[in-house]
């Protein structure tokens, strides 16, 4: 009896040490986060996942109020998983004007800031530098982010001077940013993930050696013309 009552009383102290926080969510466990249809307020979402994913979000009831519409509504229940929350979150909040940066990733501390609030620099400042692998596997994730795409074939301020017109900067600065670093064959690449992962595909299906063949047999032909006429210009003196 004494045992049996040593391990209760054992038990009892180990759940006391770990209380669950007031207010969360028991749908919210394991990086888990369920959504059910109806409407939900900015403020919840970015509570929510904060607590699901275990970060600190930091957020601005100013800049949350300068959305004309802070409520996100659903039609069906969503069930999320780590990765789910990250990408469905973003989208939902940023479909409200708001994007996550990092500020300190190794204590995971985030802020969400209003594209268009007085903190709007921060987005592009606070860029995640990612390779263009990591970008294609997280396009989902609205975020701001920059790679740098290495060419084979194009050359980068050809390949500068084709993209721009697809990604225009709009009024917000929310565009796709281009620039060639680093000689001729590398391409810098910023903006929000969706966008940058569109133009690695692009860059992708047109950095092909087809392209260069081509520059190369156009070269040839255009040498071979030339010695052709020089031929035919000897041929008619020797005459």
């Amino acid at each position: 009896m004494k045992t049996l009552a040593t391990l209760i009383g054992a038990a009892a102290i180990a759940l006391s040490a770990s209380p669950v926080p007031q207010g969360q969510d028991q749908k919210i466990q394991g990086k888990k986060l369920v959504l059910e249809p109806g409407t939900h307020a900015v403020t919840d979402l970015i509570s929510k996942s904060a607590v699901a994913l275990g970060r600190n979000y930091l957020f601005s009831k100013q800049e949350i109020a300068s959305s004309p519409q802070q409520d996100v509504e659903i039609q069906n229940r969503l069930e999320l998983d780590e990765r789910g929350i990250e990408e469905v979150v973003s989208q939902m909040l940023y479909s409200r004007g708001l994007v996550m940066t990092p500020v300190d990733i190794s204590r995971n501390i985030y802020e969400w800031i209003a594209m268009n609030g007085p903190k709007r620099s921060d987005i592009q400042a606070r860029a995640l530098r990612l390779a263009p692998e990591e970008v294609l596997s997280r396009s989902a994730l609205k975020i701001w982010a920059s790679t740098v795409v290495a060419l084979k074939h194009l050359d980068a301020n050809v390949a500068v001077n084709s993209l721009r017109p697809f990604f225009a900067t709009n009024q917000s600065g929310s565009g796709l940013i281009v620039g060639s670093v680093g000689g001729s064959r590398s391409l810098l690449l910023s903006g929000f993930s969706d966008q940058v992962a569109n133009a690695i595909r692009l860059l992708q299906d047109a950095d092909q050696p087809q392209a260069e063949v081509q520059v190369g047999l156009t070269q040839r032909l255009t040498e071979l013309e030339q010695r052709v006429k020089a031929l035919e210009g000897g041929v008619k003196q020797a005459k």
